[in-house]
């Protein structure tokens, strides 16, 4: 689920819903995405996002055209 606020931040909520770890491809789309519960630096500079089963994630990201 994504939620964008009247500033352009975006939230994406991501639930692993299973007994295996997964990594999420956040794709190019993303500027500056910071998780929000981990503050795991790696997502910016890799793109992606490692959950552990059962984890979840909050990522914040300001879209490109913000300052």
């Amino acid at each position: 689920m994504r939620r964008r606020a009247a500033d352009g931040t975006e939230h994406l909520f991501l639930l692993n819903h299973t007994t295996d770890e997964v990594t999420v491809d956040l794709g190019s789309g993303l500027s500056q995405p910071v998780d929000l519960l981990a503050d795991d630096p790696q997502i910016a500079a890799t793109g992606r996002l490692r959950l552990p089963p059962y984890g979840v994630a909050v990522v914040r990201d300001v879209p490109r055209n913000q300052p």
